[in-house]
C-alpha cells in the first residue's frame, strides 16, 4: 500500500485511490463523497444500505483506504463533517436597511426564514406527513433543551386532535419503557436544530433501532437527525445570535395541525369539544364564553 493511500482525510483518500476500487467499492466511495455529512452520521448497516451494498464491501473499502476498520472511515468522515457544520449561518445586522430598528431587523429575518422554508416544502411530503400523524396508534413528540418549547406546542393541539401523544424531553427508563410496550404502529416526530442537541440524536436512534419511523424537523438535510429520518422537514435557520428563529417552524408545525384537522374534521371536531368540556370543568381559562369549537 502506498504512502498517498494513508495520507489526508477519508475523501482525499478515495480521490487518490478511485481509479484502483472495484465496481462495489467505486459504487460505495461515490456515495460516500457525494454524501460525506449524512455518511458520518450513518453506522456500518445503514451505510450499506444507503449504497446498496454489502456491509463486506463498507469494510474492504475502509481497508484499501489504509484504516483498520469501519469506526476509523466513520471517525474521519465525522472530522471531515464537523468543519462543515462548525459555523453557523449568520444573519449581520450591518446589512441592508441597517438604519432600521432592531425588532423589524429580526422581523425581516423570520420572514425570509417563512419564505425559504416554504418555497422548498414540498406537498407530497406534506400530505404524506399528515397521513403519518392521522394514521399512527401512538405519536411520540421529541424535544430537548431550546426544542423543547416548539415539541411543547406542537403535542399540545396535536392531543386535541387526536389521542395517544406522549412528549418526550429526555432519554430515560420512560422511554425505553414505551419502545417496548407501545411501539406497533408508532411515530416519532422530532426535533433537532442546531446545535443539535446529543440526547435528541440518541433518542431519534433508538427509535430507529425499534423502527418507529420519523417525521424529523429540522434545519438542513445535512443535519445528523437528517439520515434517520423517514419524512424530513427542512425549516432554514440563520442567525443574529444564539436566539433559535422559530417562526418558520411555528407556521409548519400550525400547517401540520391543521392539515391535520382538515383530514377528517368531524372526527376532529369531536376530539376539541371533549378538551373544551374537560377544560370548561377545571375552569382552566379565564374567558369560559369563548368557544373554539365555534372558529371550526
Amino acid at each position: 500500500m502506498s504512502n498517498v493511500i494513508l495520507e489526508g482525510n477519508a475523501l482525499e483518500r478515495i480521490s487518490a485511490v478511485a481509479k484502483n476500487l472495484s465496481p462495489k467499492q467505486h459504487k460505495l466511495a461515490r456515495y460516500i463523497f457525494e454524501n460525506s455529512l449524512q455518511s458520518s452520521f450513518l453506522n456500518i448497516t445503514a451505510l450499506a444500505g444507503a449504497a446498496n451494498v454489502s456491509e463486506s464491501t463498507v469494510v474492504r473499502l475502509a481497508n484499501t483506504l489504509g484504516y483498520a476498520g469501519f469506526p476509523e472511515l466513520q471517525h474521519s468522515l465525522r472530522e471531515i463533517a464537523q468543519g462543515q457544520i462548525s459555523s453557523l449561518d449568520k444573519y449581520p445586522l450591518d446589512g441592508d436597511g441597517n438604519n432600521l430598528p432592531l425588532f423589524k431587523k429580526v422581523f425581516n429575518l423570520e420572514a425570509t426564514l417563512l419564505r425559504d422554508t416554504a418555497e422548498q416544502l414540498s406537498e407530497e411530503t406534506f400530505e404524506k406527513a399528515i397521513e403519518a400523524l392521522h394514521d399512527a396508534s401512538q405519536v411520540f413528540v421529541v424535544g430537548v433543551g431550546p426544542n423543547h418549547a416548539v415539541a411543547e406546542y406542537f403535542s399540545f393541539y396535536l392531543r386535541v386532535l387526536r389521542p395517544n401523544v406522549t412528549k418526550i424531553s429526555n432519554h430515560d427508563l420512560e422511554l425505553s419503557h414505551f419502545l417496548k410496550s407501545q411501539v406497533k404502529g408508532s411515530l416519532a416526530v422530532v426535533f433537532s436544530f442546531p446545535r443539535y442537541p446529543a440526547v435528541t440524536q440518541k433518542i431519534a436512534e433508538k427509535f430507529k433501532e425499534a423502527y418507529v419511523p420519523i417525521i424529523g424537523i429540522t434545519d438542513s438535510a445535512l443535519s445528523p437527525l437528517a439520515p434517520l429520518c423517514d419524512i424530513l422537514f427542512e425549516s432554514r435557520m440563520r442567525f443574529i445570535s444564539f436566539i433559535d428563529p422559530s417562526g418558520a417552524t411555528m407556521a409548519l408545525m400550525h400547517s401540520l395541525l391543521i392539515g391535520l384537522f382538515l383530514r377528517n374534521p368531524a372526527y376532529a371536531k369531536k376530539q376539541l369539544r371533549h378538551f373544551e368540556d374537560q377544560i370548561q370543568q377545571d375552569k382552566y381559562f379565564l374567558r369560559q364564553d369563548l368557544d373554539i369549537v365555534d372558529l371550526l
